[in-house]
């Protein structure tokens, strides 16, 4: 008998299991007795597939068809999805759910095909389009879908996941452990169980941290690269140069864009709560502005830094 990962033992099956996400169930079921459409964004290991099957479970599916875009992403993949569909009211109050996933991977011509069963949607046919990219989805979509972002989920509720799980397991995973899990998921709890998983026998942060292959403290440190990146965004453009420096080394280390995004937050998250001088909280307020999506790539970063050092008149 093949073994259940941890994330397939405990996707939820209900949304009082979802975390997270409230509000967004909240808005998903008053929106659905009037929209057949629907947008879910957010970034990788959010809950975006999971919320879509739930989706599909409130709204009384019969048949749930689901594509991967990042793969299945052409004109003919599109044409078998809607193959057979009728364009009226299904019958013996049958619903049909579509849940295109990595959505922003569909070809122009793949966009193409979906028009008419996107524009002329009947009762009884639902779309769920995800993707971690919104603008890449196509205009005349976004304006007849119900829009549902999905931001990351909070540290505490991970850490209640991850503790239901250790007790339910019998683990004696230490909190220290539990919390460097929930630390590094990044507000996914997909990645929060997968971490938990590699590291639940680990009696220490530091053994766990070796584990998982993670770094602790280190970026927060004066010594740290996303600290130093913080300083250096603090001369605005009398130290770009050194700015420059440093991402050019976050990229041929291949730092991790998130944690360093993470760094630059806190750092400046103090300065604005702590120094009484105008001009300080004024630019610590405009990277906090520019850093206030999670990233996924350096090259992210560095459009946010040249935001923040070119986009304003105080730097």
């Amino acid at each position: 008998m093949t073994k259940k990962s941890l994330i397939t033992q405990y996707r939820p099956e209900n949304w009082e299991q979802l975390i997270g996400h409230d509000e967004q169930v909240r808005a998903f079921k008053a929106a659905l007795p009037h929209s057949r459409l629907f947008i879910l964004v957010g970034q990788s290991g959010v809950g975006k597939t999971t919320f879509a099957r739930l989706g599909a479970q409130e709204a009384g599916a019969t048949r749930v068809n689901e594509i991967d875009a990042a793969t299945w992403n052409g004109v003919d993949d599109m044409r078998e999805l809607t193959a057979g569909q009728d364009y009226h009211p299904l019958v013996g109050g049958d619903v049909c759910v579509n849940i295109v996933d990595e959505a922003h991977r569909l070809s122009q011509p793949a966009w193409t095909v979906l028009a008419k069963p996107i524009e002329e949607s009947p009762e009884g046919q639902l779309w769920f389009f995800l993707t971690t990219d919104l603008a890449k989805i196509p205009d005349h979509i976004q304006t007849r879908c119900t829009i549902l972002q999905l931001h990351g989920v909070g540290r505490n509720d991970l850490m209640d996941l991850l503790t239901v799980v250790t007790e339910e397991k019998g683990w004696k995973t230490p909190k220290e452990v539990r919390s460097l899990c929930a630390e590094k998921a990044l507000g996914s709890p997909r990645r929060a169980l997968t971490l938990l998983g590699a590291c639940y026998s680990c009696t220490t942060r530091e053994e766990a941290a070796r584990a998982i292959n993670v770094a602790i403290d280190k970026d927060h440190s004066p010594d740290g690269l996303g600290y130093r990146l913080a300083q250096a965004l603090a001369g605005g453009i009398q130290s770009w140069s050194q700015t420059q420096s440093l991402l050019r080394k976050a990229q041929e280390d291949r730092e991790h864009a998130e944690t360093l995004r993470q760094v630059i937050r806190s750092y400046y998250t103090k300065v604005a709560t702590t120094t009484t001088e105008r001009q300080q909280v004024r630019y610590a307020a405009r990277v906090l502005a520019a850093f206030a999506e999670p990233v996924t790539d350096i090259p992210a970063v560095v459009l946010a830094a040249c935001d923040v050092v070119y986009g304003g008149s105080d730097a």
